[in-house]
């Protein structure tokens, strides 16, 4: 009976648990730094050069990481 439980209450579940598991894989991170350029991709190693870039690049659920100045 235990098991007839688990397939009516748990694996409903199971689509809805892939569902948040690819959105979260999907959400994207962009880098801004007063050393950059808006013509790098915007990645850690070769951030964005102005933060209007960044907003650009990112969509909904994204981060837009502000790198240190002086």
């Amino acid at each position: 009976m235990k098991l007839h439980q688990f397939f009516l209450l748990g694996l409903p579940w199971v689509p809805c648990l892939a569902v948040l598991a690819v959105g979260a894989a999907s959400a994207g991170e962009w880098y801004v730094s007063p050393t950059g350029s808006d013509s790098n991709p915007g990645t850690l190693a070769q951030p964005f050069g102005s933060i209007e870039r960044g907003q650009q690049a990112a969509s909904a659920g994204d981060t837009v990481w502000l790198r240190g100045g002086e």
